[in-house]
């Protein structure tokens, strides 16, 4: 796994650039999720089990990336989103941040919530 840093510039010059290849892109999406998800699992976060992941959404553009069906604002946004990711796993790992997840108390129906 090259340096995260660097991951990002590449990531974000590459969605900015005029249309790089589509294996280029690709492979920078593949090691992207690589990434995130050792992130993920060095800081013991994953996503939560009744949402899709975006990580998956990576994978999909990485997968048919080399059809040609996708336009260049989709792979632009993709990599930008890949870019995104890794920078904010990168502050919580960098800052030494401990994420804590607590249990929240369901808010009552709005029509109970005030009585006539």
């Amino acid at each position: 796994m090259q340096d995260v840093n660097a991951q990002i510039a590449m990531l974000i010059k590459t969605a900015n650039g005029a249309g790089a290849p589509p294996q280029v892109v690709k492979a920078l999406l593949e090691e992207a999720v690589s990434s995130i998800r050792a992130m993920r699992d060095e800081i013991e976060r994953w996503p939560s089990p009744n949402v899709k992941d975006a990580v998956f959404g990576l994978e999909e553009v990485a997968a048919t990336i080399e059809d040609g069906t996708l336009d260049q604002p989709t792979i632009a946004a993709t990599l930008i989103d890949a870019a995104d990711m890794l920078r904010d796993l990168h502050i919580v790992l960098d800052s030494g941040t401990e994420i804590e997840v607590k249990e929240t108390i369901p808010l009552e129906p709005p029509s109970n919530r005030y009585p006539a």
